[in-house]
């Protein structure tokens, strides 16, 4: 689960940096988004949003003891969503929008891994 959720913040500061990248490049920020560049920090990020729900249902599989666990897989369709725009942006400012709702989603994933946890 803290796997799963650090995952998911570390998509959250990529996108951040995604979203910054010409300011960070222009301004010699070295951050791992201006290393990399913009293709493959999409796919970075869609790595790691995807490896954050296999990690958590993972450790559901292992522990599992009620279908509430499985809670939390509502987030998915809103990490693919939000997997394909990030995709088919090329322009780094129209990653706004994203970045609140990958955040809002992160949120939406603890709150539903917890809730399906505690039943």
């Amino acid at each position: 689960p803290a796997a799963s959720v650090g995952l998911l913040s570390v998509a959250v500061l990529n996108l951040n940096n995604m979203r910054d990248i010409d300011n960070d490049a222009a301004s010699g920020k070295r951050t791992l988004v201006v290393l990399m560049g913009p293709r493959r920090a999409r796919f970075y990020h869609a790595a790691i949003t995807s490896i954050a729900i296999l990690a958590a249902a993972v450790f559901v599989a292992i522990n599992y003891h009620s279908a509430w666990q499985w809670l939390f897989l509502m987030v998915v369709p809103l990490l693919l969503v939000n997997n394909i725009r990030v995709q088919r942006t090329t322009e780094a400012h129209l990653l706004d929008p994203e970045l609140k709702k990958v955040a809002l989603t992160t949120l939406l994933f603890a709150l539903t891994f917890g809730i399906g946890a505690l039943c």
